[in-house]
């Protein structure tokens, strides 16, 4: 079961279901949930505790055009398009996904500290090399 949506939901869109394994299934909900945490981790916290309608379209588009691969039909290669440039757009702060959750940001909880040492090759030692 997926994040934004789960093997019934792909299974009641998709009418080709039968053409197709559970596991294949599986496996396009997990690379959609990967496509969409990818796009929303850069500016809410995840994972999210209220999952709007529009994130749950957008999971069963990406997961209906990996099914696909390369032989997915127009339609549904033209939904994938359209549902990773809602997820541009959400992440570049152009909509918003319906809920008060994104007016978050992403709490990172950690912060970077760099140490170094002195330098090993210094001017000095450059000019005895010469």
């Amino acid at each position: 079961m997926g994040i934004y949506c789960t093997t019934a939901q792909l299974q009641a869109v998709q009418g080709d279901a039968e053409s197709f394994s559970l596991e294949e299934m599986d496996r396009a909900i997990q690379d959609a949930d990967g496509v969409i945490n990818s796009w929303l981790g850069c500016r809410v916290s995840l994972p999210l505790t209220v999952i709007p309608g529009r994130l749950q379209q957008v999971a069963l588009d990406i997961a209906r055009y990996r099914l696909y691969r390369e032989e997915s039909p127009q339609e549904t290669r033209l939904r994938y398009e359209d549902g990773v440039a809602f997820l541009r757009d959400f992440s570049d702060g152009r909509v918003t996904l319906g809920v008060t959750e994104e007016e978050k940001p992403a709490k990172t909880g950690s912060r970077v500290v760099v140490v170094a040492r002195g330098r090993v090759f210094g001017r000095d030692l450059l000019d005895k090399m010469a």
